[in-house]
Formats: structure tokens, C-alpha cells, sequence
């Protein structure tokens, strides 16, 4: 018989990120009730899948180090989801910024769009890979998380992606107010800071 068992350390990190997911969904229908800007609903579908992130890797934590069948599971469900979701969200800054800076009447070149999906594609695919190699994380027999090669590879992907957004608001910082490349600087800036944190 396998039993349940979730370490007070885990407890707490996951209920901060359950914390964290009822904020974003607060902030999410505040938006989506009371802004109808084009910019506001792409904000708010962000707040959306930043909850379902902070709800995902709260089970991560809450499900590893059990071995039963539905723990296994929901581990790399959880895992999975979260490196995913990051991806996306990533993806959506990019499309949110084009509509911030196209409100001051600039036309930012399409091409930055495409390297990110690019970049974002081909960090999909090795996620997908990982699903049947492992090339990129693999869990041990006790059902805890190990990174592998192909994690330093995936985490640059991500961190170009967040970067990108950051070049695109510089390229056009001229035709935009101060308070939207701080804005944006800070939101890029300091996860990218972070994610590359993760590599050590």
C-alpha cells in the first residue's frame, strides 16, 4: 500500500502558488468585467493562464515523491504543463506588446512575431520529445524531477522568447512613453532573470 505523504516544506510552497492562482483570477475577471480593450483581454487571458501555471506546479510539488499510479501521472502532467503554459505565456507578452505599441501609431515589423513562434515551436518540440526520451527532464524511481540535457536548451528558448520582448520595446522605445518600456522591462526582465537562475 502506497502512502500519501507531502512534507510541510511542499505544503507551504504549494499553497503560496495556490495563493498566487486566486490572485491571478481575481485580477482576471476584475479585467474582464470592467476593461473591453483589446489590450485588457489579452492582459487577462495572461492572468488566466498564469493561475492555471501557479495551479500546476503547486502539484507538482504536492504529488512528487508519491508512487502510486495517479501521482506518476499527475507529477508529469503537472511538469509538463507548467514548462508548456511558460512557453505560451511567453508568446502572448510578444502579441501583447505589438497591441501596446500599435496604440501610439507604429507599426512594429511582423518578423519579431515569427522568431518568436519560432523559437516557441521548437521549444514545444522538445517538450513533446522529452514525453518518449527524456532528453530534457526525467523522474527517478522515488517520483522526483531531475533535469537532463535537453533542459539547457529549452531554457534559453525561453529566456530568447522573453528577451525578444524586451528588444521589440527598445526598437521602438522613440514612438512609446516611458512608462510602457519600464512596464515592460520589468515584466520581462525579472522572470528572465530568474528562469536563467534555474540553470544553476
Amino acid at each position: 500500500m502506497n502512502h500519501f505523504l507531502v512534507s510541510n516544506s511542499e505544503i507551504l510552497q504549494a499553497t503560496i502558488e495556490a495563493m498566487g492562482a486566486v490572485f491571478c483570477l481575481i485580477a482576471m475577471f476584475f479585467l474582464q468585467f470592467n476593461n473591453k480593450s483589446k489590450a485588457s483581454k489579452v492582459v487577462s487571458t495572461m492572468f488566466s493562464i498564469d493561475s492555471v501555471v501557479l495551479l500546476f506546479d503547486a502539484g507538482a510539488y504536492i504529488f512528487r515523491g508519491n508512487i502510486s499510479p495517479f501521482c506518476l501521472f499527475m507529477t508529469r502532467l503537472c511538469n509538463f504543463s507548467v514548462f508548456a503554459l511558460q512557453i505560451i505565456l511567453a508568446l502572448y507578452a510578444i502579441h501583447l506588446t505589438y497591441i501596446l505599441i500599435e496604440q501610439y501609431d507604429v507599426k512594429p515589423s511582423p518578423i519579431y512575431k515569427y522568431i518568436g513562434y519560432a523559437l516557441g515551436l521548437v521549444a514545444i518540440i522538445i517538450l513533446v520529445v522529452n514525453l518518449f526520451t527524456n532528453f530534457m527532464y526525467y523522474f527517478d524511481e522515488n517520483n522526483y524531477y531531475h533535469r537532463n540535457s535537453g533542459f539547457y536548451i529549452f531554457n534559453p528558448l525561453s529566456i530568447l522568447i522573453m528577451i525578444l520582448t524586451v528588444f521589440i520595446v527598445l526598437r521602438y522605445h522613440k514612438q512609446v512613453n516611458k512608462e510602457l518600456i519600464i512596464g515592460i522591462l520589468l515584466y520581462e526582465l525579472i522572470p528572465a532573470i530568474a528562469v536563467f537562475i534555474q540553470v544553476f
